[in-house]
């Protein structure tokens, strides 16, 4: 490996290069907002002093609108988010 070769994305294999966590720019971008969506209607939590209060940034008919605790917790559920969100996961 030379010194410009970069080591694949852990998720999606492409050598563009990687973010410490071994993931290239665009998987690393996918996980984050997914680790920060709900588990249960997938909309990405944003923040509420600009996007307003997160109970408001669910789907209608979320129930886990009113939860704090509403991401993923478990690897597994972070999975089905980032399937539900994109379409795939590794």
């Amino acid at each position: 490996m030379s010194d410009f070769d970069f080591p694949p994305c852990i998720d999606c294999g492409v050598e563009l290069g990687s973010m410490p966590d071994g993931r290239c720019s665009s998987c690393a971008m996918d996980y984050l907002i997914s680790a920060g969506a709900c588990r249960e209607c997938h909309t990405a939590m944003l923040r509420e002093d600009w996007f307003g209060p997160r109970a408001s940034q669910h789907v209608q008919g979320c129930s886990l609108a009113t939860s704090d605790d509403c991401a993923a917790r478990t690897p597994d559920e972070l999975k089905a988010v980032r399937i539900a969100r994109c379409g795939w996961a590794p």
